[in-house]
């Protein structure tokens, strides 16, 4: 054979093995586009084909680059949908001026699905209602809105004006293996609020697959939802309209919220002894109408008591911190400013170390957890340093436990809320370096994320008060046993909520603190604007007087 022919041959072996090479790399892209389970499948979703949602694409997204697990979708029967909610939401969509994507808008459906068999992947994530008819597969996740499967049961709770409590469901024995209660104070059409509620979903479904799986004992719970309806989004659609005009008129009447520092001596364990607000009867601290004061802390230092609030001016929206004078009697002046940055300061967390008095304020506006020490107490306070910065931390609270350093605080992001997203931190030294707990948010629970004052060590058990904002911000006090503290773990249990009652007249109650015999708590009252200004008038008047 010449030369020539042998090298033409091998030209035509070299192009027939390339283009068996192309042929096999396109035969894999096409499955990777159109069948991607065919390659790594390891989550199949299961959803109905009418009602694939953005945010499902989401999850699929968050599933693969969070988890490293690959998903696909199984598309099931359609379900049968209300046009009346649709409309709604688009007409919601016009009258709060919303713009851009959002997870709630339907979209068209991938391409590709997938006939499950008992040896599919290592899990299924069922967002359909269909639970009950469908076999309760070992390996598969359901999440439910107040026990029901199914958005039905979320979009009509939010119709009803309620935040359903969303737990994860696993396996044939549906143990419940993920619970999320949100505050949802801050949002408020129905698109909004389900936009929160599933974001919180798919972050729940990440942590209970990539946490090892535990069982979360049962909660009390609303009854499930009614699915939405015409007449359901009519009343909604009238609530929309006749709240929005009561709550103007109140704020036209009223300065909202109002809050009130509640005091009194105790010899015994007080309230977190009895589990009550009863005993010895609680007296208010008098404000001028348009201040309030609320958070108090009382301190005793260098043979001095007071007790620090934060002083909140209606006028000009901005909270600063105060001190209030106390004896064995009772309080013996006024407040007086000790503390006040360009942005807003509430909660002043007090506690002594090496000997001084430190205090870390809220400063949520500024995104830091700051530290500043009384150079002296209690008039002067200095900042020393940012202890944890870029964090929009709300209540945070120093506590030392266990040979470490721990930072207790609800963080807002682009998920968490003020009211329910409990973050932990931990040091070995106070001025750190800090650590992020590994599994932040260590709790999603408008019923006892937020912490509410000092916590309280009695007989080894660790307790720290909570604030139940399931009816709205600071509506009751819970008192939370903490049973896991450690760097890899956390758990609490809720014993007792406290609400106003007689012996603590009001709608709220959101703040429980101690120091020696003074204990302290916060409520809200009524202080009407036209009362509080002539007040406020008549003070100006006297001070400006030429006879004082």
């Amino acid at each position: 054979m010449s030369r020539c022919r042998l090298r033409t041959r091998k030209v035509h072996n070299y192009i027939n093995d390339a283009v068996a090479v192309i042929i096999e790399v396109r035969q894999k892209m096409y499955y990777c586009r159109h069948a991607e389970w065919y390659l790594t499948v390891s989550i199949i979703i299961r959803v109905n084909s009418n009602r694939i949602r953005r945010w499902h694409m989401d999850l699929q997204k968050s599933l693969r680059v969070k988890t490293g697990h690959n998903a696909c979708f199984v598309f099931e029967g359609e379900a049968d949908y209300p046009r009346s909610l649709e409309l709604l939401l688009s007409l919601e969509k016009l009258i709060y001026r919303t713009i851009g994507p959002s997870s709630i808008d339907t979209v068209p459906p991938p391409s590709g699905t997938h006939e499950t068999s008992e040896h599919d992947p290592e899990r299924i994530i069922n967002l359909t209602q269909d639970y009950n008819e469908i076999p309760a597969w070992p390996n598969m996740l359901t999440p439910v809105f107040d026990g029901t499967a199914g958005e039905d049961a979320l979009l009509g709770a939010l119709l009803e004006g309620r935040v359903p409590v969303l737990e994860i469901l696993a396996g044939p024995s549906r143990e419940v293996v993920g619970r999320v209660v949100l505050a949802l104070d801050e949002v408020h059409s129905v698109r909004e609020r389900f936009e929160s509620v599933v974001a919180q979903l798919c972050r729940l479904l990440i942590k209970v697959l990539s946490a090892p799986q535990r069982t979360i004992p049962p909660i009390d719970r609303h009854s499930p939802s009614s699915r939405p309806t015409l007449p359901s989004a009519s009343r909604y659609s009238a609530r929309l309209v006749s709240s929005s005009a009561v709550r103007r008129a109140y704020q036209l009447c009223l300065f909202s919220p109002h809050w009130r520092v509640g005091w009194r001596f105790v010899d015994d364990g007080g309230v977190w002894k009895s589990h009550t607000l009863a005993g010895a009867p609680w007296n208010d601290i008098a404000d001028p109408g348009f201040r309030f004061y609320a958070d108090p802390f009382p301190y005793t230092f260098g043979g001095k008591t007071f007790v620090f609030v934060e002083e909140f001016d209606h006028r000009d929206g901005k909270g600063a911190i105060s001190a209030i004078p106390f004896d064995e009697r009772g309080q013996i002046g006024p407040a007086k400013s000790v503390l006040s940055e360009p942005w807003h300061l509430s909660y002043p967390f007090l506690f002594e170390y090496r000997g001084e008095v430190w205090m870390i304020p809220e400063s949520s506006e500024d995104k830091k957890i700051s530290l500043y020490r009384a150079d002296p107490f209690p008039s002067q306070w200095t900042f020393e340093v940012d202890i944890i910065d870029d964090t929009d931390a709300h209540d945070a609270s120093l506590l030392q436990f266990a040979g470490k350093w721990w930072i207790f605080a609800t963080v807002r992001d682009e998920l968490g809320g003020a009211t329910d997203s409990l973050s932990i931190f931990f040091a070995d030294e106070l001025f750190g370096p800090w650590s992020a707990h590994p599994r932040n948010p260590v709790l999603i629970d408008a019923g006892g994320a937020r912490q509410a004052g000092q916590f309280h060590q009695c007989e080894g058990k660790l307790w720290r008060p909570v604030q139940d904002c399931r009816g709205g911000y600071g509506r009751a006090l819970g008192l939370a046993e903490v049973t896991i503290l450690d760097e890899h773990d956390f758990n609490q249990v809720v014993h007792t909520v406290l609400r106003p009652d007689v012996s603590w007249p009001g709608r709220r109650l959101h703040t429980l603190n101690r120091f020696g015999r003074l204990e302290c708590i916060d409520g809200s009252r009524n202080s009407f604007r036209f009362r509080a200004e002539k007040r406020w008038i008549s003070t100006r008047a006297s001070v400006m007087s030429p006879l004082h």
